[in-house]
């Protein structure tokens, strides 16, 4: 449970940063963050596919939304909204 704390502690920051960013611009913080969380995305669902404790799968399935939600934003900065 540390460790998707610890993510979900980092896509609220992502969040931030995107709430700071002018609409079309990224900037590398935002890239290397995004590109962290694609690289996490198959761990988590992988996690929620074999966990059988309810509360961890719950907590994955959480933090998963909150990433894919955080991508949304991203595109829609990049795209200039």
């Amino acid at each position: 449970m540390d460790e998707l704390n610890q993510i979900k502690g980092n896509v609220n920051i992502m969040n931030e940063v995107v709430d700071s960013t002018k609409p079309g611009n990224l900037n590398d913080t935002i890239i290397d963050m995004y590109n962290g969380f694609k690289k996490l995305i198959p761990k988590i669902q992988e996690k929620i596919a074999s966990c059988e404790n309810e509360t961890v799968m719950q907590a994955c399935l959480i933090v998963n939304d909150d990433i894919q939600k955080s991508f949304q934003r991203v595109k829609d900065l990049k795209e200039g909204r």
